[in-house]
């Protein structure tokens, strides 16, 4: 049996599917699971279903096994012809591509309306602790002590040139407008004052920088001396942010 090929996600009980492709069947459903299961999966759509469906009837199976070279080619020909209800995104370019759909601001906005006001418990919170540190962590992760091929990296950098600008800040830069309103709004805002008693003498240093040059400490000694507020003969108070 080939590794890589085209696969079908479903779930008992529902006509609704998803089609993907993989160079890695048996990591990929490991992937998929391990994402739904802790909630985590970047297709809210397939998410949504597995945690309406339950793992029990979580289904993945093989549609066709094709080299690696073909992949792209193949799952577009699926996505046209069967029309998948669950791949939100219908151009077949690999990853998880949810966030270069039409239903994009819908579903952030879905999103966003059910986590509003949520508090997450210590309990929770704990549970999310032992997930990071569970069963993909180290030689259990699948891709551990495997490294990209330079074919694969170059594929991964191609890939990259499809992020939709709007998506992060990945690769951009503020124009001068944007510097120069962050300039002016941070003009006049109080800075840190700190006033320095030593020897019946006092005096006014502005900012870190002048602190560190004026006592001759390091960054250790810094930090005690604005913790305590004093450092072998020097006396501190600090004023502003």
């Amino acid at each position: 049996m080939s590794e890589s090929g085209i696969y079908k996600i479903s779930f008992v009980g529902s006509d609704k599917f998803y089609i993907g492709s993989t160079n890695d069947f048996k990591r990929r459903r490991k992937e998929h699971k391990w994402t739904l299961k802790n909630n985590k999966h970047c297709n809210p759509m397939l998410q949504n279903f597995y945690n309406k469906y339950n793992k029990e009837n979580f289904v993945f199976e093989v549609v066709e096994e094709c080299g690696v070279e073909l992949l792209l080619q193949r799952e577009q020909f699926y996505l046209d012809t069967l029309k998948p209800y669950l791949n939100v995104h219908k151009l077949a370019i690999g990853g998880c591509t949810w966030h270069l759909g039409p239903k994009r601001e819908v579903i952030i906005e879905k999103i966003r309306k059910a986590q509003k006001g949520k508090i997450v418990s210590e309990e929770t919170k704990q549970l999310l602790r032992e997930i990071r540190t569970g069963e993909f962590m180290g030689q259990a992760n699948p891709f551990y002590n495997r490294h990209h091929t330079e074919e694969t990296k170059q594929k991964l950098r191609k890939k990259g040139v499809l992020r939709p600008k709007n998506i992060g800040f990945s690769g951009r830069t503020h124009s001068e407008e944007s510097k120069l309103k962050t300039s002016n709004a941070l003009l006049g805002k109080a800075r840190v004052t700190y006033t320095i008693s030593s020897n019946d003498t006092q005096i006014e240093i502005h900012g870190k920088k002048e602190l560190h040059e004026y006592c001759s400490i390091n960054h250790i000694s810094y930090q005690t001396m604005t913790k305590t507020g004093s450092y072998k003969q020097y006396m501190l108070t600090k004023k502003g942010r």
